[in-house]
């Protein structure tokens, strides 16, 4: 099922890129991460539903959580001299692997934290760590916004 949710993002990665050439990267990241924003909540809200709106709520979450990984990409070697695009590129790669292993591992803590009897199989207390996942992916929008000041700012040429 997780595999299912997942491969949503192979379709939302390929139309939103293409939408993001016409509407621009700032407005593409800031769609794409309030929608999947309002999914995480969801899920913190939904966690204890019946299983046809959680699967709903994950599939639009699935959709859209991947859907801006492209774009950063491209606004970054839109932003960034020729003579550092790998390195920036290699640097937003390892801060977002990195930011994952402590991510799940935080999401574990919390669940055994507020399920302290159970395993996590049997918990029945999911708000929290869903909410987490929501407040940490408030930084998406809030630096989206940052980059639409700066997408329409003339660059200098590397030749100059």
């Amino acid at each position: 099922m997780t595999a299912a949710v997942l491969f949503l993002g192979a379709f939302s990665s390929y139309y939103l890129s293409k939408w993001s050439d016409t509407v621009g990267r700032g407005n593409t990241i800031l769609l794409c991460s309030v929608a999947s924003l309002a999914g995480e909540l969801s899920l913190a809200l939904l966690f204890e539903a019946s299983m046809w709106p959680l699967l709903i709520v994950a599939c639009w979450t699935g959709f859209w959580i991947v859907a801006d990984s492209a774009i950063y990409k491209t606004a970054l070697t839109e932003f960034v001299p020729n003579e550092i695009k790998t390195t920036a590129l290699g640097i937003q790669s390892a801060i977002g692997f990195s930011l994952t292993v402590p991510s799940n591992y935080f999401f574990g803590y919390l669940l055994e934290l507020v399920n302290p009897t159970s395993s996590p199989i049997e918990a029945t207390i999911w708000f929290l760590p869903f909410f987490i996942l929501f407040v940490g992916g408030l930084c998406a929008p809030l630096f989206s916004l940052i980059l639409r000041k700066y997408e329409n700012v003339p660059r200098r040429s590397p030749n100059t």
